[in-house]
């Protein structure tokens, strides 16, 4: 070996070795055998982070060891600092293993079919009061009429009150048992130095989260007047419609912000929430409403008060169901801000679909003029985009000014008189839009300044791609769904377009679909004369 690399210090190696465990996390293998030194600093990294099963558990215990179990005992004990439990285990043995580990930092819990096992409680609390445990995948609030099962969860809440390890807490809510959400209250007063707060709503198989009033009217968490929560540095918080008022959500003063990075806020009620945030003064770094509400004019623009009052913002999403901010609100994040999202919601059923009934405007070219020197550090945008049966190339050619922009998403609305045009003009299809995607990425590419535009994204419909679950619409043959078109260079250099959906997905849309209708009939591009546009530059093109 070279004598410049003996000479490098562990630290110096170790960095290196972490680099290569990037790129190749099998090389740390071979690593192991290149000498004692390499080995040693290979292991720290192969054994930093373990998933304890019942299986190795068993290895790790049992007191006839082979040498492969003698070397994996020794080096868990040795380097592990980050643990995840997933499953039952014998809980004594483990507590005794981390009883002889030497630097333990984190344990990972994602079990939850019992109680939360005093014996490893009460090792952390006495050997490892500074290791950070991290709960997640905790689902409390549910109304059962078995009373073993509501039991069983109660218990389990019980069992983490007055837990000074827990750190982070991320747990769905049903809201429908109001002792189950005393004891969560509980958990989180009892937790000193709980930093992250997850309190989300359950998801459908689709992952989707069903927004509307779920009967129970209230998702306060029994909150008393005085009661506050350790400072916290993450939030994520979503709250369903209320059935009556607005005194139906945790209040905000139950947090503190004073040490918050990172807050997202989801559901409706938000207005209320964010009121008395505005006159503190909050350095975030990342910042996502999705706000279900009534017209800001109502609400005394209480949102674009809260963003105006905030600094140090790198990455902000707003996605709102009514006028979105103005565009100087977010001045205030020149010098910082790296990532904008601002658009309007879909229904609650599908993430991409529109929500009908509220008129919607988007950002002028000035706007995004205005933007651009205020902020000429974005490189990531994502904007709705009106369009009125052609494409808004002033609006295209303001995006392209941006030095820095190197991933764009833009979700089409189509205007009214677009709607009326359609219906008289070629009928959409995936291949037509796929060459207006192409015709886009190419046009915003060829113009850009600064770096190049990796990734463009485009939406182009307001109609669920899974019409058979909605039954909200009548759809034609003039109705495209709503599917996201991803269009980047291929490592040859060439522009490719893939799209998130399968043509089985929905019988509705088979016209949309269809492979042999281009053959009849060309679909709907934007602009209308596209194909010949294409077949032209082709004929240029020839020799």
């Amino acid at each position: 070996m070279a004598p410049g690399f003996l000479q490098l210090s562990d630290e110096l190696v170790l960095s290196i070795f972490e680099q290569v465990s990037h790129i190749s996390p099998r090389s740390l293998l071979d690593l192991c055998l290149v000498s004692k030194r390499c080995s040693m600093i290979s292991s720290s990294l192969l054994y930093r982070s373990l998933s304890i099963s019942s299986r190795n558990l068993q290895q790790l215990h049992h007191t006839c060891f082979t040498a492969s179990d003698y070397t994996f005992r020794t080096n868990m004990l040795a380097y592990s600092r980050h643990l995840t439990v997933s499953s039952e285990l014998n809980w004594t043995v483990l507590a005794k293993l981390i009883s002889r580990m030497t630097h333990l930092e984190s344990i990972r819990w994602l079990h939850w079919e019992e109680r939360f096992p005093s014996v490893i409680k009460g090792r952390l609390r006495q050997l490892w009061p500074d290791a950070k445990l991290y709960l997640e995948g905790l689902s409390v609030g549910l109304q059962t009429h078995v009373d073993e099962v509501q039991i069983i969860d109660l218990n389990l809440l019980k069992s983490l009150v007055d837990f000074h390890n827990i750190h982070s807490i991320q747990v769905v809510i049903e809201y429908e048992h109001p002792v189950a959400m005393r004891w969560l209250k509980n958990v989180l007063l009892g937790s000193p130095n709980l930093r992250i707060l997850h309190l989300t709503l359950p998801r459908t198989r689709d992952g989707k989260v069903d927004w509307l009033a779920d009967g129970h009217g209230t998702y306060d968490l029994c909150v008393q007047p005085g009661e506050r929560l350790s400072p916290l540095t993450e939030l994520v918080f979503e709250t369903r419609k209320p059935l009556e008022d607005d005194r139906s959500i945790i209040p905000s003063s139950f947090f503190d912000f004073t040490q918050m990075h990172r807050l997202e806020l989801r559901g409706f009620n938000m207005d209320r929430f964010l009121l008395p945030l505005a006159s503190q003064l909050l350095r975030l770094q990342s910042l996502t409403i999705l706000y279900f509400n009534k017209p800001l004019e109502e609400r005394g623009n209480v949102l674009e008060n809260f963003v105006s009052s905030i600094r140090g913002v790198r990455t902000l999403r707003i996605i709102i169901s009514v006028r979105l901010p103005p565009i100087s609100t977010f001045f205030v994040f020149a010098g910082t801000l790296n990532t904008l999202e601002l658009r309007f919601t879909r229904q609650a059923y599908d993430s991409y679909t529109f929500s009908r009934g509220v008129e919607r405007t988007s950002y002028t070219p000035d706007d995004l003029d205005a933007l651009r020197e205020a902020c000429p550090q974005i490189s990531s945008l994502i904007l709705d985009m009106v369009m009125v049966n052609t494409l808004p190339y002033e609006f295209l050619d303001a995006l392209t000014q941006f030095p820095q922009l190197s991933s764009l998403r833009l979700y089409f609305h189509f205007d009214e008189q677009t709607a009326v045009g359609q219906q008289t003009a070629k009928p959409p299809h995936i291949s037509a839009d796929r060459l207006t995607a192409l015709h886009l990425f190419s046009y915003l590419r060829g113009r850009k300044v600064g770096v190049a535009l990796e990734t463009l994204e485009l939406m182009m419909s307001d109609r669920s791609l899974r019409s058979r679950r909605v039954n909200f619409w009548q759809l034609s043959d003039h109705d495209r769904p709503s599917m996201l078109f991803t269009c980047r260079e291929d490592p040859h250099g060439n522009a490719i377009c893939e799209h998130d959906s399968y043509d089985e997905e929905d019988v509705s849309w088979w016209s949309y679909f269809d492979p042999d209708k281009p053959k009849t009939i060309r679909g709907q591009t934007y602009p209308d004369n596209l194909l010949d546009i294409i077949e032209a530059r082709k004929e240029a093109s020839k020799p």
